[in-house]
């Protein structure tokens, strides 16, 4: 009876090992997607031409779609051959028979800084060879976002009422060395500051939060800034708002 037990413990444990490697045709996915990748940066058309079907759709988190055409309109070398690096992590593979789907983090590494995003691959097999059908790429905002400590006495300078529309406002006040913003209706949140003027907030890492001033000198204007726009927020109040 042990050994039944033994023999059915280890033939689970090779069957969850089994389940847990990538697939052949998942490594053969990644690699072209990655060839792909690779080839966007070298401008290649060659490679673009063979991995990439005609009725493609390239889409973006800033809101840009484009088709084969347009693509191959844009590409152009981008970067030196061995100037950059990147690599594929947290890598998720759906297999629909003709069909295939890549879902993964971008890490890339670059000589104007360092990017990353969520991307998502669809594949289609056609003419005995897999083809890229569609492309979507989602940018992931100041992975590692700094944040530096604000002086209370500029901090103060911000606390106040912040209105967009009748009823719709920003609470500002302030906690130690700390911003907290409040709007209508929703809890009292953190605000971390990455320079004098700039905040953000950590459950919310896309956007900014900046305070600018009027020809006084006065903070006057809050000003929530991300990929789809700036919200402006005007002061209405002061409040000593601190603690």
């Amino acid at each position: 009876m042990r050994k039944l037990v033994w023999f059915a413990t280890i033939l689970l444990a090779i069957g969850q090992a089994k389940a847990q490697k990538p697939s052949a045709r998942q490594q053969d996915l990644v690699q072209l997607a990655q060839w792909r990748f690779q080839a966007f940066f070298d401008g290649d058309r060659v490679a673009y031409e063979r991995l990439v079907a005609r009725d493609v759709i390239f889409a973006y988190s800033n809101g840009r779609t484009l088709d084969y055409a347009q693509a191959m309109q844009e590409l152009k070398p981008l970067a030196k051959p061995g100037s950059f690096s990147f690599h594929y992590e947290d890598v998720q593979f759906r297999d629909f028979g003709n069909s295939a789907l890549l879902v993964y983090r971008l890490v890339f590494h670059g000589p104007d800084g360092d990017y990353q995003g969520i991307e998502s691959d669809a594949f289609a097999w056609r003419d005995s060879a897999w083809q890229l059908v569609e492309v979507h790429g989602t940018t992931t905002p100041y992975p590692n976002r700094p944040h530096t400590v604000v002086d209370s006495r500029l901090l103060d300078e911000y606390v106040g009422r912040y209105e967009k529309a009748p009823g719709v406002y920003y609470d500002v006040s302030r906690d130690g060395n700390q911003l907290i913003g409040q709007r209508t209706g929703l809890d009292r949140v953190p605000w971390m500051a990455e320079s004098n003027d700039v905040f953000y907030v950590p459950s919310d890492p896309t956007a900014s939060r900046l305070f600018l001033r009027d020809s006084s000198g006065r903070v006057s204007k809050l000003v929530r800034v991300d990929i789809q726009g700036n919200t402006v927020w005007r002061r209405q109040s002061a409040s000593p708002g601190s603690q």
